[in-house]
C-alpha cells in the first residue's frame, strides 16, 4: 500500500537515480582520457585487491572482484588459456593468483599495484581494447559477503571477521552472534574505500564511473556471462566450462552446509544497503525494490524460488 510506496521511495533516493540497466548490451563511451599521474595513491587505495585481466592478442581488458565471479572467471580464463601441463601443475599446487605468473601464455591479471599503473593507463585508452567489467547486484553480493565470511570462513566468529576482513565489530561482544543486519549497519560506518575488497563497492574497485567500459556483464545472467566470453573470441562458453569455485559454493556441503542464502533483514537493513552501494545501483541499474519486498513482507533477504519474480534463476547457481 501507501506505506510500501513511501519506503520504495526512501530506498530509491538512498541509492541514487537510476537510469535503466547498462548491462547485457555493448556500449560506446566517451569519458575523456584516462589519467591517474596524479592521484595514484588514491586510484591504489580504490582498486586494492581488484583483478584486472588484459590480453594483447585478443584485445580486451576486463575487471573482476571478490564477491562478483573473481576466481570463476580466473578459472575459466586459465582453463581457455593454459596448456593443460601448466592447468594440471595449478590443481596439484593450489597455485591459484599468481598474477605474473602465466604472462607468456598471455594471461596477464594484476591485484593492482603500482608498477602496473602505466600499462593499465595505456589499455585503458586504447580504444581497440574491449573493455568489460563483470557486476553483480549489490544486495546479493552482500548476503553473499556475509554467507561466505562470517557463516563460512570465519566460523561465526566476530573476531574472526575483525581481524581478517576489517569489520570493525568491537571485543565486547564477541561472544554474541552476529545478524545480517547488524553487520550491514556496522559496515555502513566505514568509509567505502576502507571497506575489505569482499564487500568494497565494484563502482570504486572498477572505476565504473572513469573507465570507458563497452559492456557490464550481470553475474547472475549466463546470457551475460556466454556472451562476454564469446566477444573475447572464446570458443567455449562461460557456462559451459565445470566452474569449481562456483560449484563448490554452491554444493550443499559448502562450510559443512552451515551458511545460509536467505537471512533475515528489515526494512532498515535495505536503507542501509542502498546507502552503502548507492553508486554501484545507479552505474548498474539495480533497484532495491525486490529486497525491500522481502524484508517487509517475510523479514527475509530474498523471497523462495517459487515466489521470485523478476529475478533470473540463473543467479542461483552463482555465488
Amino acid at each position: 500500500g501507501r506505506a510500501f510506496l513511501i519506503l520504495l521511495a526512501l530506498v530509491s533516493a538512498a541509492s541514487g537515480r537510476l537510469e535503466g540497466n547498462r548491462t547485457g548490451r555493448e556500449m560506446t563511451q566517451n569519458k575523456g582520457t584516462y589519467m591517474i599521474e596524479v592521484e595514484k595513491g588514491w586510484h591504489l587505495r580504490r582498486t586494492q585487491g581488484t583483478f584486472f585481466v588484459w590480453n594483447h592478442e585478443r584485445k580486451y581488458l576486463g575487471c573482476v572482484v571478490p564477491k562478483i565471479g573473481c576466481s570463476s572467471w580466473i578459472h575459466f580464463l586459465r582453463s581457455m588459456l593454459l596448456p593443460k601441463e601448466i592447468i594440471e601443475r595449478i590443481k596439484r599446487t593450489k597455485e591459484v593468483y599468481r598474477p605474473r605468473s602465466f604472462d607468456e601464455y598471455g594471461l596477464h591479471f594484476r591485484a593492482s599495484t603500482a608498477e602496473d599503473l602505466g600499462v593499465f593507463e595505456k589499455l585503458v585508452n586504447d580504444p581497440s581494447y574491449f573493455k568489460w567489467a563483470v557486476v553483480r547486484h549489490p544486495w546479493d553480493r552482500l548476503v553473499s559477503a556475509f554467507r561466505s565470511k562470517y557463516e563460512g570462513s570465519c566460523g561465526y566468529s566476530r573476531a574472526c571477521l575483525r581481524e581478517r576482513f576489517s569489520v570493525p565489530l568491537p571485543p565486547t561482544d564477541d561472544n554474541k552472534t552476529l545478524t545480517f543486519h547488524d553487520f550491514v549497519a556496522t559496515i555502513s560506518t566505514v568509509h567505502p574505500e576502507r571497506l575489505d575488497r569482499h564487500l568494497r563497492p565494484v563502482t570504486l574497485m572498477c572505476e565504473l564511473d572513469l573507465i570507458p567500459y563497452n559492456f557490464l556483464g550481470d553475474l547472475g545472467s549466463a546470457k551475460h556471462m556466454d556472451a562476454l566470453s564469446a566477444r573475447m573470441g572464446f570458443a567455449r562458453r562461460f557456462s559451459s566450462l565445470e566452474n569449481r569455485p562456483a560449484a563448490r559454493t554452491f554444493g550443499a556441503r559448502y562450510y559443512g552446509g552451515r551458511t545460509h542464502k536467505i537471512q533475515p533483514c528489515t526494512r532498515e537493513t535495505v536503507l542501509l544497503a542502498a546507502r552503502i552501494y548507492a553508486r554501484d545501483a545507479r552505474e548498474g541499474g539495480y533497484s532495491f525494490e525486490e529486497p525491500l519486498r522481502a524484508c517487509v513482507e517475510l523479514g527475509l533477504s530474498a523471497f523462495p524460488p517459487q515466489q521470485k519474480h523478476h529475478r533470473d534463476q540463473a543467479a542461483e547457481q552463482v555465488f
